[in-house]
């Protein structure tokens, strides 16, 4: 970690954490693959995303160990500069920020499976639901708890993908509302995009969703929070009656946009270096210098690095 920057490191294994938490990592792992994260550059595209967002929630996506840089590490950082919602498709990722002491309300896109109904609601885990056979069995679960299920319901607004279809969305959010041991906490889609095609697409089908909350308003049915954009559509700046946005592209800045869509910030990217040791080098005339395996290797010297896919290495 270079002297005086505020870094969180990786292993090969993919843990994450303060400057402290490097050096314990470094002492217990013999690989040594080294991501060097800058949390200042977070806490910068967290700042741009808010002042983007107005007066809607940033809820953070942390989904597939937040988006590589480190489910806990990333996590911690994001609670530390005041995000209360963190959003996360993985069961044990959810479990390892239990586990890691945050206490920030932790959902779960992609709906619940039986078997972790007892863990969800020991770990205080805010599911995703979007059938009856979900809603049931959660309720089921929460009664024999003895407490009650806080749930998000997803609805699909036309991406097709998962989701209580929008035209049969108010009956099911009232069923919810009105069935014991569940304690409605949001109501949700998805529509990402990254072309200017896409985000017409978008915008069409985004008064669908908008027009479902409007109609549970005006049915007394009271939704805490109603979240429909994430990074695309912040960042082409589409209109928007919810009250909270879920962003990851942007917050580890990078973005799901094609060139010449969307408003250009200076979002800042968070990896400042990756590093492996060297585990041979090769001198000329080693190898036939042929074509076959990876590629050619005609080099005076050839350095081989103990570093590859299942670190994260693209080809």
């Amino acid at each position: 970690v270079p002297g005086g920057t505020e870094t969180t490191g990786s292993d090969a294994s993919g843990c994450r954490g303060t400057p402290i938490e490097m050096r314990m990592i470094m002492d217990d792992t013999l690989r040594s693959p080294m991501l060097d994260i800058d949390l200042s550059a977070l806490r910068h595209n967290l700042g741009l995303v808010r002042a983007m967002a107005g007066d809607r929630e940033v809820i953070a996506s942390i989904k597939a160990n937040a988006y590589g840089f480190g489910v806990v590490g990333i996590s911690r950082a994001l609670v530390a500069a005041g995000v209360r919602k963190l959003w996360t498709g993985n069961f044990d990722e959810a479990v390892a920020l239990r586990a890691a002491g945050i206490d920030a309300e932790i959902l779960l896109f992609g709906g619940a499976e039986p078997h972790q109904y007892e863990a969800l609601l020991r770990h205080d885990l805010q599911p995703t639901i979007f059938d009856d056979a979900g809603a049931s069995g959660l309720a089921a679960a929460a009664a024999a708890a003895g407490k009650a299920a806080p749930v998000w319901i997803k609805v699909d607004a036309g991406l097709g993908r998962l989701g209580v279809p929008v035209d049969e969305a108010f009956a099911f959010v009232r069923g919810v509302v009105a069935t014991p041991g569940l304690a409605l906490r949001g109501v949700y889609s998805h529509l990402p995009f990254g072309s200017a095609d896409g985000r017409q697409w978008a915008l069409d089908r985004q008064g669908a969703f908008q027009r479902l909350i409007a109609r549970l308003a005006e049915a007394g049915v009271a939704v805490p929070v109603t979240q429909l954009w994430g990074s695309s559509g912040l960042l082409t700046g589409l209109p928007d009656d919810s009250n909270a946005v879920c962003v990851g592209h942007a917050l580890y800045g990078l973005t799901p946009l094609e060139p010449g869509v969307g408003d250009d910030q200076s979002f800042r990217p968070l990896v400042r270096s990756l590093s492996a040791g060297i585990i041979r080098i090769t001198e000329a005339g080693a190898g036939d210098g042929g074509t076959g395996g990876y590629g050619r290797i005609d080099n005076r010297l050839a350095a081989t690095a103990a570093i590859g896919i299942g670190d994260g290495l693209r080809k």
